[in-house]
């Protein structure tokens, strides 16, 4: 039987962000490379055949540590997860099913932690973070950064390696939320659009996402921290 690694802990969230909004975070289980996926059918929000295609013992525990934590908020907020299920839509975003009015939910894992925002039906909300202390590496800027932020941020790098790379990984969890918000993912080019020093970002079709940004510490570690919504 799969059990969390530590118990959930409250998530402060930017500043400005809207009422109603609430997070929690979560250690994700370290593992080794060689080790067998955990047997996480029977956690909560879990789709059963869903986790029987994971290939690694890392996937799984990042997997089933976000759900884990997204029932113990759905409970906290009044709602019985075991009546619940988590379905995704064409974009693989996971939606609550269930409910008529669910809540928006986000969530996010890396760097050996799970965090998960919920709020309110009428929000449309995105949740990233990205450890600070991985030296990120330029060549990824084609691959997540507008023209005007590869300029930006390509004048940084060769000023200062070590504060290019901080800002690189901020921009990239600031985009991914607003990905995640917009409800496109990875279906939504990243370079398309520029985040860069902005709070509102314009995007196609879907209309004007707040981005909120911070920097927070788990377990002593630094974090960036991006949510993104729209009302």
């Amino acid at each position: 039987m799969w059990n969390p690694a530590a118990p959930p802990a409250p998530l402060d969230l930017p500043m400005g962000t809207p009422q109603g909004v609430t997070a929690a975070w979560i250690p994700v289980r370290a593992t080794e490379p060689t080790a067998p996926p955990p047997d996480v059918r029977e956690v909560p929000l879990v789709n059963r055949n869903e986790a029987m295609r994971f290939k690694s013992a890392k996937r799984a525990e990042e997997h089933a540590s976000g759900r884990y934590l997204l029932a113990q908020l759905l409970f906290i907020s009044g709602y019985d997860p075991n009546l619940l299920r988590i379905d995704r839509d064409a974009y693989r975003r996971p939606m609550i099913a269930g409910l008529d009015f669910p809540p928006s939910v986000s969530i996010a894992h890396s760097g050996g932690v799970a965090a998960v925002v919920i709020g309110p039906n009428r929000l449309a909300i995105g949740l990233d973070l990205e450890p600070l202390d991985v030296t990120r590496q330029r060549n990824i800027l084609p691959l997540m950064a507008s023209p005007g932020e590869r300029k930006l941020l390509g004048k940084l790098w060769d000023e200062d390696a070590e504060e290019a790379s901080v800002r690189t990984t901020e921009l990239w969890v600031a985009k991914e939320a607003i990905l995640k918000a917009t409800g496109l993912g990875m279906g939504l080019a990243p370079q398309s659009f520029t985040a860069e020093g902005l709070h509102e970002v314009q995007i196609p079709n879907r209309g004007i996402f707040h981005i909120l940004r911070s920097q927070v510490e788990f377990d002593g570690r630094p974090f960036a921290l991006s949510l993104s919504y729209q009302n």
